[in-house]
């Protein structure tokens, strides 16, 4: 009985161990998403590069079809004028409240 407590202790431990490794990589993808210049922003190819780029360096394992729906939903907001509500509707399915609150703070609210 104490050696499944300890695999399951050891086991939280390496999740907490990996999730703080990629700290690092998380600021050091802020640091280069401010660098990104507007005109870069208003490229679909070069937002699509820039996500698939930073997926890979958190080492993170996202379908394709999550990348697609993102891009589709990028390109809503930034040509169409779509507001945060309309894009969590259409392109969010099983978005958290968690998550939905983030994508508020950074999607205009009004068309």
């Amino acid at each position: 009985m104490p050696r499944k407590f300890f695999v399951k202790k050891s086991s939280a431990l390496n999740v907490l161990k990996r999730n703080l490794a990629g700290k690092g990589n998380v600021f050091g993808i802020l640091d280069a998403v401010k660098k990104v210049n507007p005109e870069q922003w208003k490229n679909r190819s070069q937002v699509e590069q820039l996500a698939r780029k930073y997926i890979d360096k958190l080492g993170l394992a996202v379908p394709e079809q999550r990348i697609k729906q993102f891009m589709d939903a990028y390109t809503d907001a930034i040509r169409n004028g779509s507001n945060a509500d309309e894009l969590i509707q259409k392109y969010g399915k099983n978005v958290d409240e968690g998550t939905a609150t983030a994508i508020k703070k950074y999607v205009s609210k009004s068309k």
